[in-house]
């Protein structure tokens, strides 16, 4: 974008209208600097849409020199569907002080910092432009404070107390010793927060929360890579701090057990074989290191330490850039377990060393999953493959084993006789013309017709453990685009995992919290009502390492997390004792 994009205009009139000296009394409710009534303008107002509900980007229509602001933070609050014409743009790519999804207005200057602006078919970052005049705008929005100590945490109330003082919201998104978090109430969603109904759960039913896969680069706990919205260079901070006050929280949440991971890749030798790389050789992984201060951490809180494992791409030597996922052949699968065999032996010492509690013996999170096509074929091939593996777990680790509740393994009582915890999902679509009457009971009834009971009834025999886990996106969307939205960088579409140079889905979804919160409430309900003579777990993920809610490059406000969400006070209440 250069200069004669953004042209520069006389100005037909001041543009006072955010300014705090234009006056009107301040709301702690509202923004604190309220607007005044738009002046006429001689051009046509842009074409673009909008409404918050069908964008988050800003929109800059070049024929009207109209800006179109979904969101424009001032003061302590916000006003929406903002539309404004510029007298000049100032730079691009250095902004600071920016959001990541909505702007900043500053009155001293009559400058608007902005993190992503739409021309055409392009994005644009960290933009800085000085206004002309207001052509429109929407409704004044509150924004919201919540503390951050989890003890003080009063659910709905402690999510919707009103921001008094602009010193709660955090402008620098590599900031991690927080206080409070703030954020725009529109972001609560579009129903009221359902109340929580039959808590806590019952007593022999445990208690465990999985955490995110991301905020594990050492280095970069706020996982902010560079190009972000006010972080141009990217962050920094400290791993072992952000992993400490998360131990504590969860302690403070009620967790037993907690599921973490590291990631890996796969690739191929010389030879043709493959092998699953180091954690240290894997950008982005939590290193041995910062896994061992972190199991140590949780012990020392009285919470047990389940690892899973996270074999998600494939790079072949000669291109190590390009991930993939490798063709479902009998051939890879061969390749695969010969590869999964070495890990297990390997990490099976290191396991046992750092007293891990319980260990997946399976696979859910890598690219074959625990079942390959789905084939008859393949399923002999995982057969075998984890019989072996648990032959090799167990000469080296002696701690519990769990396994996903793959389509086979409750007819294979051999191999599932020697699991310890078995893993159900617990998750329902539900109809996207509907998802304007979500109710908790609605949602309650989608999940029953998934036949959870059913489920629990087939590893019930087993006289073992039996995990429930679920999660929801906090996105509006989830229903009428399902699937997974990539919560740590810009894709172009949904269940995409690269990331995307030019589309960003992420910042164009609705943040929604409201249907987070039924969700979960719905699911603790079922899960309490489950009936089995073996020990029930509820797992709830994932759970962000770090407080800040701001997207920049990553997208908490939008993520399965319910952390500083109104679903962790629901969680916090099914979790006490």
């Amino acid at each position: 974008m250069h200069m004669r994009t953004l042209r520069p205009i006389l100005a037909a009139g001041t543009w006072c209208s955010l300014l705090a000296a234009c006056g009107g009394a301040s709301d702690p409710v509202a923004p604190s600097a309220p607007l005044t009534q738009p002046q006429a303008r001689p051009q046509a107002q842009a074409t673009v849409n909008a409404s918050v509900s069908a964008q988050i980007v800003d929109a800059y229509d070049a024929a009207t020199n109209t800006l179109t602001i979904p969101l424009i933070q001032v003061g302590i609050g916000f006003y929406r569907d903002v539309q404004v014409t510029l007298r000049s743009l100032e730079s691009i790519g250095v902004a600071s002080n920016t959001s990541g999804v909505f702007d900043r207005y500053d009155p001293t200057t009559n400058q608007l910092t902005i993190p992503v602006l739409r021309l055409g078919d392009t994005l644009y970052k960290n933009l800085v432009v000085t206004l002309d005049s207001l052509v429109s705008y929407g409704d004044a929005v509150a924004s919201y404070s919540v503390p951050l100590d989890l003890s003080l945490i009063s659910y709905p109330q402690s999510y919707l107390t009103p921001t008094t003082t602009e010193a709660d919201i955090n402008p620098d998104p590599c900031n991690l010793n927080l206080s409070t978090i703030t954020y725009p109430a529109s972001w609560i969603g579009q129903f009221p927060l359902p109340a929580v109904q039959g808590a806590p759960l019952k007593p022999g039913i445990g208690r465990a929360v999985t955490l995110k896969d991301i905020g594990l680069q050492p280095g970069n706990p706020a996982f902010i890579g560079k190009g972000a919205p006010g972080a141009p260079a990217g962050c920094s901070g400290d791993l072992r701090a952000a992993l400490t006050r998360t131990v504590g929280r969860l302690k403070t949440l009620g967790t037993e057990y907690v599921t973490i991971m590291q990631w890996h890749w796969a690739s191929n030798r010389v030879d043709g074989s493959w092998y699953i790389t180091p954690a240290e050789l894997t950008d982005g992984s939590m290193t041995d290191a910062d896994l061992a201060f972190f199991v140590q951490a949780a012990h020392g809180a009285g919470i047990k330490v389940i690892m899973r494992n996270q074999i998600q791409g494939f790079f072949d030597r000669s291109n190590p850039t390009a991930l993939s996922v490798p063709a479902r052949t009998l051939d890879n699968y061969a390749k695969w377990f010969g590869a999964y065999q070495e890990y297990i032996l390997e990490r099976g010492v290191f396991f046992q060393g750092l007293g891990v509690d319980v260990w997946e013996l399976g696979c859910v999170a890598c690219f074959f999953h625990d079942s390959g096509d789905g084939s008859d074929q393949a399923v002999a091939v995982f057969y075998a493959g984890y019989k072996t593996a648990l032959a090799n777990l167990k000469l080296n680790y002696s701690g519990k084993t769990l396994m996903g509740s793959s389509s086979w393994l409750h007819e294979k009582a051999d191999l599932a006789s020697q699991i310890d915890i078995f893993e159900i999902g617990l998750g329902a679509p539900y109809p996207a013309d509907q998802t304007g009457s979500l109710t908790v009971a609605a949602y309650k009834a989608a999940l029953a017709g998934m036949a959870p009971q059913q489920m629990v009834n087939l590893y019930d025999g087993f006289g073992k453990s039996i995990m429930v886990s679920y999660g929801m996106q906090s996105r509006r969307s989830m229903f009428s685009s399902p699937g997974y939205m990539e919560e740590t960088s810009c894709t172009s579409e949904i269940g995409a995992i690269d990331m995307s140079p030019d589309g960003c889905i992420q910042r164009e979804a609705i943040t929604d919290f409201s249907m987070q919160a039924i969700v979960h409430e719905a699911s603790l309900e079922l899960i309490n009502q489950l009936s089995a003579s073996s020990t029930l777990i509820a797992s709830v993920g994932d759970y962000w390492e770090t407080d800040s809610l701001m997207p920049f490059t990553a997208f908490p406000n939008i993520a399965v997390s319910f952390r500083n969400k109104p679903a962790e006070g629901i969680v916090k209440a099914w979790f006490a004792k």
